[in-house]
């Protein structure tokens, strides 16, 4: 499966475009979150190239960051994310897999898959190349510089999809997501409490 077959399965089975009405809102979302170059997106949504360019200096403009990430957090439920994990390795591979969930979709499920064993930033960064992110999406990701960003994807492009988990496909009783801590730490009262 191309890379194109593979985003456009992934979009539709996570319903991009109903849980993000707005185009334009939708569009730097595939842009700043998925990692997509504009021209993906433009075949992905039918459009041209020019017009996702044009639709995002407009979106840049109007919509603050803050009002960016409200609109975009908690998008997939437990369900949904499963069911991407349980796709046949034909469609996506496991490491590619479990990259885009744990750093695109930036949620942490409960399962073996995930926690059984560690995987390389290296791994991480060659599998998400592999489904077409761009490197710049993966420096800011990652917080490598450009050189460092294409010597560790080139490095590990092969092994990103040859290296399998045996326990992709086991079932666990309750799927469900790691408590997230907050990107700010934990937060202090006055007076320095917790």
């Amino acid at each position: 499966m191309n890379v194109l077959e593979t985003l456009k399965t992934l979009y539709n089975l996570l319903q991009v475009n109903n849980k993000i009405e707005n185009h334009r809102i939708r569009f730097l979302y595939l842009k700043d979150v998925w990692g997509m170059e504009q021209s993906l997106i433009a075949e992905l949504e039918g459009v041209s190239q020019s017009y996702v360019s044009r639709e995002l200096i407009e979106v840049r403009k109007t919509v603050s960051r803050e009002t960016f990430e409200e609109l975009t957090k908690d998008l997939y439920t437990p369900e949904e994310i499963e069911y991407i994990q349980r796709l046949p390795r034909e469609i996506i591979k496991d490491m590619p897999v479990l990259a885009f969930i744990e750093d695109i979709l930036g949620v942490h499920p409960t399962h073996p898959f995930f926690t059984i064993f560690d995987t390389s930033v290296g791994i991480r960064m060659a599998a998400l190349s592999s489904l077409g992110i761009q490197n710049k999406c993966l420096m800011k990701l990652f917080g490598k510089n450009q050189s460092t960003t294409s010597m560790t994807v080139k490095r590990y492009a092969k092994r990103a999809l040859e290296l399998e988990r045996l326990n992709r496909y086991e079932q666990v009783e309750r799927y469900v997501f790691q408590y997230q801590k907050s990107v700010y730490g934990n937060f202090r009262k006055a007076g320095g409490i917790e």
